[in-house]
This record gives C-alpha cells, structure tokens and sequence, in this order.
C-alpha cells in the first residue's frame, strides 16, 4: 500500500510539474502574443501620423498655392490697370487736351 501510495503521490507531482510546465508555455505565449499586438498597433499608430502629416503638407501647400495665385492675380490686375492708365495718358490725354483747345 505505501508503495502504491508513493507512486500515486509521484504521480500527482509529475502532471503539477506538466500542468506548471504547460501554464508557463501558456503564459509565454499569451506574453509574445500581447508584446506582437501592441508592436503592430504602435505600428499602425506610426503609419498613420506619417499620413496625418503628409496630408497636413499637402493642404498647407495648397494653401500657399491658393495665397500665391490670388496675389498673382492682384499683380496682373494692378499691371493691367497701370497699362491702361499708360495708354490714356500717352493717348487719350493728347487727344483731349487737342480737343478741349479746339473747342
């Protein structure tokens, strides 16, 4: 009967040291399973402030091109305004100062 006790006892033990031994490999893998999420979700994160970013440089850009072609077009209409007042003063003006003294 001791024998028989001894044995069941060993028994016992070796499946709590299997058991042990199958929780920590458990544990182990639950552990890199967890550190592999939160990688790929620092991941993700990391990709998606890069594109956060990249868009944020590309609506500043057309905005500096929106701003730039606006004074572009203040430029050209101040020229154009200039060519016309030009053009009366180097013909209009002679023309009616003629005419105001002929008049």
């Amino acid at each position: 009967k001791i024998n028989q006790q001894q044995n069941t006892m060993e028994a016992r033990m070796q499946e709590d040291t299997i058991t042990s031994q199958m929780k920590l490999s458990l544990q182990e893998k639950l552990t890199l399973y967890e550190a592999s999420i939160q990688e790929e979700t620092c991941n993700t994160q990391n990709k998606w402030e890069k594109v956060k970013l990249e868009y944020k440089e590309i609506f500043a850009q057309e905005e500096r091109i929106m701003v730039r072609n606006v004074r572009d077009q203040q430029r050209d209409h101040k020229l154009e305004r200039e060519c016309i007042k030009q053009k009366y003063k180097e013909q209009v003006e002679p023309e009616e100062k003629e005419w105001r003294s002929k008049a």
